[in-house]
């Protein structure tokens, strides 16, 4: 069954099955969270010394309200509703900054 309307399953490496989601025509692929095991737009990376200690999603941050988790949380429900138009790059930007932005009518 299939949690996010229109999309298609289709095989990666390794033979588990992910699902795509069409964002302005392109076939986007869901990743899976190496924690949780749910289907994300993306995925965040924790890095020490230089190297990734930690891949997860925003469901998995232990803040869910910090900057990373916000962002990637947004960039999924707009990607999966198919409005990711509008969340625009300067309130991404913004977001990850932990700034507020006035959106103009």
């Amino acid at each position: 069954m299939n949690l996010f309307g229109d999309m298609e399953e289709e095989a990666t490496m390794m033979g588990r099955r992910t699902s795509t989601v069409k964002i302005d025509g392109k076939d986007i692929e869901l990743r899976e969270c190496p924690e949780c095991h749910r289907e994300v737009i993306g995925l965040i990376r924790e890095f020490r010394d230089g190297k990734v200690i930690r891949t997860f999603c925003h469901r998995c941050d232990e803040d869910p309200n910090s900057t990373a988790a916000t962002v990637t949380r947004k960039l999924h429900e707009h990607a999966i509703a198919g409005t990711l138009d509008q969340y625009p790059l300067a309130e991404r930007i913004a977001d990850l900054n932990g700034e507020k932005v006035s959106k103009s009518n």
